[in-house]
């Protein structure tokens, strides 16, 4: 994980024999950190934003949720809950 001020880029690998399926190249989404998932996906909702999911998953840390970018790129919103 590399920190630049407010910004965190992390790469992953899988580790895995299992080939993954990547449509539009090898980057599998960008993800960007939202302070309120419920405000997030109410303005993706209203611009008609392709959601890829039916509702956020709420995991132990923290909310995300998927949708399509303007090209059809994933991403993925996030919000982490306080400790």
């Amino acid at each position: 994980m590399l920190k630049a001020g407010s910004q965190t880029i992390e790469l992953v690998q899988y580790f895995h024999d299992k080939e993954c399926n990547r449509r539009a190249g090898i980057v599998d989404h960008i993800a960007f950190i939202v302070p309120d998932m419920d405000k997030a996906l109410k303005q993706l909702t209203q611009h008609n934003v392709p959601l890829l999911q039916d509702k956020p998953k709420v995991l132990p840390d923290k909310i995300i949720m998927f949708f399509s970018g303007p090209d059809g790129e994933r991403l993925e919103f996030i919000e982490n809950l306080p400790d």
